[in-house]
């Protein structure tokens, strides 16, 4: 069942949702449980969903982002889709380095 969320709500729970991973983040990664993520960005055609959810106008394509992320012993934790308007995609990526 898919729920139809109004464009003024979505950014703030993209943040939110955003935020509550983070934690999830820093506290698995403080009991080193969590491997790396995989995460792969790419253009895709449009379909019927996002006719229906996203408002297109012209455009025949979006930004689809794939997130994986994987326990200490290999088993998937976590698999995230989502899919963008192409002029309203930012990407920012933080990566913090450890010794």
């Amino acid at each position: 069942m898919l729920i139809s969320i109004p464009k003024k709500f979505s950014s703030f729970i993209i943040r939110e949702w955003f935020c509550i991973f983070k934690r999830f983040q820093k506290y698995f990664s403080k009991k080193k449980t969590l491997r790396p993520k995989k995460k792969e960005i790419l253009i895709s055609p449009i379909d019927n969903r996002d006719k229906i959810l996203l408002d297109l106008g012209k455009d025949q394509h979006v930004v689809t982002v794939r997130s994986q992320v994987y326990l200490a012993d290999g088993r998937q934790f976590q698999f995230t889709e989502s899919r963008h308007i192409l002029d309203k995609f930012h990407f920012v990526d933080y990566a913090e380095r450890r010794k």
